[in-house]
């Protein structure tokens, strides 16, 4: 790479991760003018949908990474009228869920082992988090909805258990951990990035900035 050229920071999640085209240099993404941003996140991304990106990404050579998750419980059904990043949609997708894909989704989500969706979840970060260490890539990373789950019914044991997993398999990433933009208590529909707020945009761009400059050792990490 030129020295003079600007380097390349990947960005992939969900709608948290996106700007939004009508509310232009108000994203976090938009706040980093010294990176060329290559922007493949996408409203409504499952994890899977997230490991997709990101591994296509890489694809592209980025210099750096920034990757923001989301709610273990998104499923993902083939998109037929698209390609590429956008072969598939989730259930937050919901205006383009067929009669039979919204009753998969009722019959999934009432019956699936919510730790074995969060178990995997979790697993999604780790992977995704090694792969970047082993390729000596610098990289900031935001659990948002993985552990900030919109849900008043969740029982104990179930936050429970999202400690336990954030503890054991991400535990050494610590120091790569951006806020949580679900933290923030306010949540809008518009923009898009669902965060209006300059403070936590410019918080979270300034902690990422910061993070992106920390070396990084894979310690011979294994999955």
């Amino acid at each position: 790479m030129d020295e003079n050229s600007m380097k390349r920071l990947l960005v992939v999640g969900d709608s948290f991760m996106h700007p939004d085209k009508n509310f232009p240099g108000q994203h976090w993404s938009e706040m980093l003018p010294e990176y060329e941003i290559l922007m493949l996140s996408q409203s409504g991304s499952s994890n899977g949908m997230i490991a997709w990106q990101f591994f296509q990404g890489l694809e592209l050579k980025p210099d750096a990474v920034v990757l923001g998750f989301t709610m273990p419980d998104r499923i993902e059904f083939k998109n037929h009228n698209t390609k590429d990043l956008d072969k598939w949609y989730s259930n937050k997708h919901e205006w383009q869920l067929s009669t039979d894909e919204k009753l998969a989704v009722d019959y999934y989500q009432a019956t699936v082992c919510q730790e074995m969706l969060l178990f995997k979840g979790f697993l999604t970060v780790r992977s995704l988090l090694l792969t970047c260490e082993n390729l000596q890539i610098p990289y900031a990373f935001t659990l948002n909805g993985l552990w900030d789950v919109d849900k008043k019914d969740l029982t104990d044991e179930y936050w429970s258990t999202i400690h336990k997993h954030d503890i054991r398999l991400l535990g050494e990433f610590a120091q790569h951990r951006a806020i949580n933009f679900t933290t923030s208590g306010i949540f809008k529909m518009f923009p898009g990035f669902h965060v209006d707020d300059p403070i936590w945009q410019q918080r979270f761009a300034q902690e990422a900035r910061e993070i992106l400059q920390l070396p990084v050792d894979n310690n011979d990490k294994i999955l």
